[in-house]
């Protein structure tokens, strides 16, 4: 299985899960579910990174002390800019 690691700036999940330790775990509670990423790379250029998970029960760990974050998946799309919509969820 792949994993990403990517330093954010904004994480948004989708309704389709459930945070399994305070602040720090999160777990996919059905196959599909999506999360947006927004990293700033050192030279300030803003991007998105969309994230299906493959399987139910996959656990995305969060450090929001070195904001980091570690998903068990390949990035599916990368779009230049902050592509979140507020009050919606992330769609690759």
């Amino acid at each position: 299985m792949a994993h990403t690691v990517l330093r954010f700036f904004y994480i948004k999940f989708d309704d389709l899960w459930i945070r399994d330790a305070p602040d720090v775990t999160y777990v996919s509670s059905e196959k599909g579910a999506r999360l947006a990423v927004i990293h700033e790379s050192p030279a300030g250029i803003i991007e998105t990174y969309f994230f299906v998970m493959p399987v139910p029960g996959a656990r995305v760990l969060v450090s929001y002390e070195h904001n980091l974050v570690f998903i068990p998946a390949d990035c599916e799309k990368r779009i230049p800019g902050d592509a979140t919509g507020c009050g919606k969820p992330p769609v690759p």
